[in-house]
């Protein structure tokens, strides 16, 4: 109770302008981070997350009155909002495969942003010396009054905020539902197909990112720095959008490199599934490791023997470093032997050892009371769809299917 005595108003109205930009960078960082390199998917989802952080921190520098920096990143403000959605239906499009069935230049989705910004700079440059003086006191921009400034300004401020963003976010929305449209029917003819994609949480990471640029542009009408409590409720506004968009995007990520794992593993097969993905993961560098043939063998037998005896694959957020510490073998010789001298992905391998304990629970009878979806999570699956395809994959058959075969084959033995 005490501490919440010594948390005012003011108090937290800071907490709550700077609780967006941390969550924000710890999901860019970790994206960044991450290696990049041969991953258009996540090279986007980092770009229009950094798009959001960056509008994140532009609006905590004017709101928390930092006029020497807002005055410069004022002309920018608008353009980075006006890039956020377009990086998004690149990335739905990327990671759907639908990039050629909406094939657009790069420059046709960015210029919305670019012109506002060319726009802005021509405005300064046509300004006389009085609207000058205007733009360069701070109060001005800071407390939102921009149709003080020029008539060109007002003009370009009502366009971006409400003519361009209202046309991204209409048409972004009808090329979504096309693209969840065709994904659905192509899902219909083959259940396993797109297994990287959890459509449910690719919802809420569309959803959330238009809320977070609606949101964004009505504060800029309203001006909630007059108001303290609007202020508050678009700053929750904006912490819960970006929150969701961060989290399911990311899952979504995760999900997306566990798959493409079997991918790149069985690029050969005409699996229709996996066949729709040219996505490889990266792998680490690991041209400079070198090991003699019984050392590959030992470590090979380390990666079997763990597998099969601790089955650390029910574990749905097992990663190469939990593997390589548990064997005592270094990430980059394990990576070598995986890569290298067996030729697989990792993904591939756990995938494989989570489809072979799958067959075994839907082969035994006190499994028969759990659905797929709960045999998926139970072996260490993140998702039915991935489950499906890796099943499929692997055996040929869908899980319902060899269910329903392994239950005819008992109900025929018993008869």
């Amino acid at each position: 109770m005490q501490l919440l005595n010594m948390i005012n108003f003011n108090h937290l109205s800071i907490i709550l302008f700077i609780l967006p930009v941390y969550q924000m960078l710890f999901y860019v960082v970790q994206l960044f981070t991450l290696r990049s390199k041969k991953n258009p998917v996540r090279r986007l989802l980092g770009f229009f997350m950094l798009l959001m952080l960056f509008y994140i921190l532009i609006n905590t520098s004017k709101y928390f009155g930092y006029s020497i920096s807002y005055k410069y990143l004022f002309l920018i403000q608008l353009p980075v909002l006006l890039a956020i959605i377009p990086t998004l239906c690149r990335y739905v499009m990327r990671i759907t495969n639908t990039s050629n069935k909406y094939n657009k230049s790069i420059a046709l989705y960015y210029l919305p942003s670019f012109s506002v910004f060319a726009l802005s700079v021509i405005a300064i440059l046509l300004m006389d010396s009085d609207q000058k003086n205007i733009f360069l006191h701070s109060e001005t921009l800071l407390k939102g009054n921009i149709f003080q400034i020029s008539d060109f300004f007002t003009i370009i401020f009502i366009l971006g905020n409400f003519v361009l963003i209202t046309v991204q976010v209409i048409l972004s929305s009808v090329q979504y539902k096309q693209i969840i449209l065709h994904i659905k029917a192509i899902r219909k003819k083959n259940n396993a197909s797109f297994p990287w994609l959890e459509l449910s949480w690719l919802h809420f990471t569309f959803i959330s990112v238009i809320a977070f640029v609606i949101i964004n542009v009505t504060m800029n009408f309203i001006n909630p720095e007059y108001n303290a409590v609007w202020a508050k409720v678009f700053n929750v506004g904006i912490l819960i959008t970006s929150g969701l968009a961060g989290y399911f995007s990311y899952k979504q990520d995760n999900l997306y490199n566990e798959v493409i794992g079997l991918t790149a593993d069985k690029k050969s097969s005409d699996t229709s599934s996996v066949s729709e993905s040219n996505f490889i993961p990266v792998q680490q560098d690991n041209n400079l490791v070198t090991l003699s043939d019984e050392e590959t063998k030992e470590i090979i037998i380390k990666l079997q023997y763990y597998l099969v005896k601790d089955k650390p694959f029910l574990d749905r957020k097992l990663r190469i470093a939990d593997v390589s510490r548990a064997i005592g073998i270094s990430k980059r010789k394990l990576s070598y032997v995986i890569n290298r001298e067996m030729e697989k992905n990792f993904y591939a391998i756990i995938n494989k050892h989570r489809v072979l304990e799958a067959k075994v629970m839907l082969k035994k009878p006190q499994y028969k009371i759990y659905n797929l979806e709960a045999i998926a999570e139970m072996v260490g699956f993140q998702s039915k769809s991935s489950f499906n395809a890796c099943f499929k994959q692997i055996t040929g058959v869908t899980p319902s299917d060899f269910r329903k075969k392994n239950n005819s084959l008992i109900n025929g033995n018993n008869q």
